[in-house]
């Protein structure tokens, strides 16, 4: 690769002057000059920009000097463990994440700090591995995926951006990613988040469904595979949610089945005493406004043309709980697709998504007919998006 050897060189003569880079070999400069095609300007403009946000985090002393975040420590998903066939780490990702929990209890930049810990835990982890080389392969699970929990706009643009800032400051990383477990509504979701994944990124993607553990390994060997995903790893707890771990920095690949104390970060919900605000994605003034006497309810109705519709909504009452849910209506009669039940909204506000299966009638309603005493005041917003069109890759 003659074109690749003869520009790395340049670039590293073009950074010269940049103290950070002091003793980086030819294939550092290479990751950089792939994530912009070898065009020797974009490639320096980055690269620059990585540094400005190496000293930003003060990324040099992160390993040793970052305290994580107590929620983020318990709720944040993902760990490395073991090697692939290459001889270089993997990292395990459940996707178990509560995206409205996060928003509610972590400031944005504090997400951001611990995700470039991880990355630069990961390039510590790796260099420690058999292959000695920043290159890692993912495996991403996407069983617990759900409408309920993760179509939610604030953690889909969380998302988006700690891609596009993994993307940004650690290119060509990926050795592969396999994502397994791919539900239905996968296509929807990887249609709002792909635009942050670089063109050579999404090469490495391998889409499976729940029929992988034949490919998982062809690449990754059974005595390093977790138990769940068709190896011998870590029994009896198949997902090695005590052997692999997010913020240890000692070796993941050492491993006896006893004494290696990684984890897997599991995630899960964040429980509602690590929430701060009360956080809505649509400012409260932009809402609807309605107000539910007592021992009554409240019926919105929304068309839906297009089977595949989204109807996204959020909600606060002002006070005092309300019951909510949501029903289609139907040649048969009127079928619950949300069922109803009381929200304390008043506390932390509500909000979910459904996908629609047919066209027709959907109906939101409020409940106060168990409050013979009060009146609900309650804040409202509903959008009705329209089925996604384009396709799960370019």
């Amino acid at each position: 690769m003659p074109f690749a050897g003869y520009s790395a060189p340049q670039l590293k003569s073009a950074v010269a002057g940049v103290e950070e880079l002091v003793g980086k070999d030819d294939r550092y400069f290479l990751r950089w000059l792939r994530a912009r095609k070898f065009d020797l300007a974009k490639a320096e403009n980055m690269l620059r920009k990585h540094i400005e946000t190496r000293k930003k985090y003060k990324l040099d002393t992160i390993l040793t000097d970052y305290k994580p975040n107590e929620v983020l420590e318990k709720y944040f998903p993902g760990g490395a463990m073991g090697e692939d066939r290459g001889g270089h780490m993997v990292w395990y990702d459940n996707f178990n994440y509560d995206f409205k929990g996060l928003h509610y209890s972590v400031r944005l930049e504090e997400i951001f700090l611990c995700v470039l810990y991880r990355a630069e835990l990961v390039l510590k982890l790796s260099k420690e591995s058999t292959a000695k080389e920043e290159l890692v392969t993912f495996v991403i699970d996407y069983e617990k995926l759900s409408l309920q929990r993760h179509y939610y706009w604030p953690g889909i643009q969380m998302i988006r951006k700690i891609l596009s800032m993994n993307e940004a400051n650690y290119p060509d990383v990926v050795k592969r990613a396999f994502l397994i477990n791919l539900p239905a509504l996968f296509p929807m979701g990887f249609n709002l988040i792909k635009q942050a994944l670089s063109e050579e990124t999404r090469t490495k993607i391998h889409l499976l469904g729940g029929d992988y553990k034949e490919v998982l390994q062809k690449y990754i060997s059974p005595d390093q595979l977790p138990a769940a995903y068709g190896g011998t790893r870590c029994e009896p707890d198949p997902y090695c949610t005590k052997y692999v771990g997010i913020f240890r920095q000692s070796s993941c690949f050492e491993f006896d089945g006893k004494t290696d104390d990684w984890q897997v970060n599991p995630g899960g919900d964040i429980p509602e005493n690590y929430y701060l605000v009360n956080v809505m994605e649509t400012d409260k003034n932009e809402m609807e406004r309605v107000t539910i006497g007592r021992g009554s309810t409240r019926l919105v109705p929304f068309d839906v043309a297009k089977p595949g519709t989204i109807l996204k909504w959020e909600f606060m009452s002002t006070d005092h709980d309300i019951g909510y849910g949501w029903s289609h209506k139907q040649e048969e009669g009127e079928k619950e697709v949300v069922p109803l039940k009381r929200k304390k909204s008043h506390i932390i506000p509500e909000s979910g998504a459904h996908i629609c299966e047919s066209p027709g009638e959907y109906v939101l309603k409020f409940d106060n007919s168990f409050s013979w005493v009060r009146s609900k005041e309650v804040f409202y917003s509903v959008k009705v998006i329209p089925p996604e069109t384009e396709s799960m890759l370019p």
